[in-house]
């Protein structure tokens, strides 16, 4: 083979690489793929500014300063304990579910009603990042007993 042809099929193979490098660097493994369906949230927990907890006459509040240090602002302002934050993200992300109740999903006020979803006795919100992030806490079970 040529000089010529051989460094032009290095930078065809050089181009090639670096195509695929960026255009899949981003992507989920297959194993990622398989352990993120059913999860109820995706999110990045760095991009986490604020974390807010309703719950029938109780607000928490928390929120993240710039140095990364977690702060409750509500019902008092105190250092958080960061391994009580760190609970709650792990068991956020774990979650999954079996099958979504929303209206966006088709689901009627009346079936939301059902799982206590149509007003919710407990909200955790999560701000921050793109958009916040609502996870809403009914009942148990659609029967009672």
């Amino acid at each position: 083979m040529k000089l010529k042809n051989t460094l032009t099929l290095l930078v065809i193979a050089a181009g090639l690489f670096g195509f695929i490098w960026f255009w899949e660097k981003d992507w989920a493994s297959t194993t990622q793929a398989v352990d993120n369906i059913g999860r109820v949230v995706r999110f990045d927990r760095d991009e986490i500014k604020g974390i807010t907890i309703k719950n029938t006459g109780t607000t928490i509040e928390l929120s993240k300063s710039k140095a990364g240090a977690w702060t409750m602002k509500k019902p008092l302002t105190d250092r958080a304990d960061l391994s009580a934050i760190i609970q709650l993200f792990t068991a956020a992300e774990a979650l999954k579910s079996e099958a979504l109740a929303s209206e966006a999903k088709g689901a009627t006020k009346e079936q939301l009603k059902e799982f206590g979803l149509a007003n919710p006795e407990t909200r955790l919100t999560f701000t921050g990042g793109k958009e916040p992030v609502e996870l809403l806490f009914g009942k148990d079970a659609a029967v009672e007993g």
